[in-house]
């Protein structure tokens, strides 16, 4: 019989997921006039948590690694809904547009119609 884990296998999905969200509401903070820079050490530090998290998710569940992850994972989404918790999504929503938004024509994959 397998000894009880408290620690099963991180949710890696879940942790970048929150990572990406983390990253969004710093480029948001970050283009927001005037800048929080509280806010933004904040989240910088949410970010590095999540990382850390991530890497220790590679160990073995029920190790002190993993355990630790764990132990950061939850630090740093508990840390993270203290601070973006209420805030609007727009802005988020409009800094991330930003980042993928390309100068120049809108370049179509779908090959034009045959005349």
């Amino acid at each position: 019989m397998a000894a009880w884990n408290p620690y099963p296998k991180l949710p890696v999905g879940a942790l970048r997921d929150l990572l990406g969200i983390t990253r969004a509401f710093y480029r948001a903070a970050h283009e927001a006039e005037p800048r929080d820079e509280q806010l933004l050490e904040a989240l910088a530090d949410v970010g590095k948590s999540l990382q850390a998290a991530l890497v220790g998710a590679r160990a073995t569940p029920g190790t002190i690694q993993h355990g630790n992850a764990w132990a950061a994972a939850e630090r740093a989404s508990q840390a993270l809904s203290g601070l973006v918790g209420g805030q609007p999504l727009a802005p988020l929503v409009e800094a991330t547009v930003r980042k993928f938004s390309r100068p120049g024509p809108i370049v179509s994959s779908t090959p034009p119609k045959e005349r």
